[in-house]
């Protein structure tokens, strides 16, 4: 699937539910699904490995990529609405 139209499946599936829901921009190829989070409502789930592999796909090597990701992307709190990002067993 494309990413555009992960993205466009997220966006329609959280459309009633949350539609104030953040999108990491520049990421939807790292999009895996919704996620619940108790007491709130359901938001965007987006890989790690995956949003890692997609800044090397910019030009970052592996090391700035992580570095990156952890300074930037994981350390950000924009409120109840951001995405939550999943580590995956893989990824361990």
């Amino acid at each position: 699937m494309k990413p555009e139209e992960k993205r466009q499946l997220v966006e329609d599936a959280l459309k009633s539910e949350n539609p104030d829901a953040l999108y990491m921009d520049g990421h939807d190829i790292a999009i895996i699904g919704i996620a619940q989070k108790s007491q709130h409502p359901p938001v965007v789930a987006y890989s790690e490995a995956q949003i890692i592999d997609n800044l090397m796909s910019w030009g970052m090597c592996h090391e700035e990529a992580t570095e990156y990701y952890y300074f930037n992307i994981a350390g950000a709190w924009l409120g109840p609405e951001m995405p939550i990002i999943v580590t995956e067993l893989s990824s361990l």
